[in-house]
């Protein structure tokens, strides 16, 4: 487990207990997560068209996101390389802070899938943003993709609608969670009585 620092979008250190440690740990590549800073904006262009290809933000979406005081990017580096000057992006997660919360975006290098780095990423976001008063979390998901869709309903989340052709190439299934007052959010953590 390697310490994570963290901070919003625009630089400001989170106060927060419980966000400071992902707490993963991917095989033998060393997996830092740090705040997503705007001067990062092309490097995640870059990633987020490699891993979404047509419907990855362009660099101008991702210059604005990445300033924006109430949203939290996080980005796990894979071990540096020394032919590059930077360590590879393997994951990103971004979410909005608001009563009505939002993710943004969840990506995962397909090398590093499967690992636990999504999850380590979402349970930060969601304290993140229970800690700002959300009372509850939106987030769009591909309808084809039932491996995040079952993540994602480990946290809680139930789906409530759908969105035709929001992909290129899919519809969306649009998810809520609502949010515990007093309780951390881990996945796994939530119980289900109907």
């Amino acid at each position: 487990m390697l310490p994570m620092q963290m901070a919003s979008s625009c630089g400001r250190p989170i106060a927060a207990r419980g966000v400071e440690n992902l707490g993963i740990s991917v095989g033998a590549v060393q997996v830092v997560g740090v705040p997503a800073h705007a001067s990062w904006a092309g490097r995640v262009a870059d990633f987020d068209r490699r891993i979404f290809g047509k419907d990855a933000w362009p660099r101008s979406v991702w210059e604005h996101e990445l300033r924006q005081s109430d949203r939290l990017y996080l980005v796990v580096l894979g071990a540096a390389d020394p032919i590059r000057s930077f360590p590879p992006i393997v994951a990103i997660a971004g979410i909005r802070a608001a009563e009505d919360a939002e993710v943004l975006t969840v990506a995962v290098a397909p090398q590093q899938r499967r690992q636990g780095i999504a999850q380590a990423l979402l349970t930060q976001l969601f304290e993140w943003v229970r800690l700002r008063g959300a009372q509850q979390v939106f987030l769009e998901v591909r309808a084809s993709d039932v491996g995040a869709q079952a993540l994602y309903q480990r946290f809680g989340f139930e789906g409530i609608a759908s969105r035709r052709h929001y992909y290129s190439d899919d519809d969306a299934l649009v998810m809520r969670m609502v949010i515990p007052p007093n309780n951390v959010l881990a996945a796994g953590d939530r119980t289900h009585t109907d």
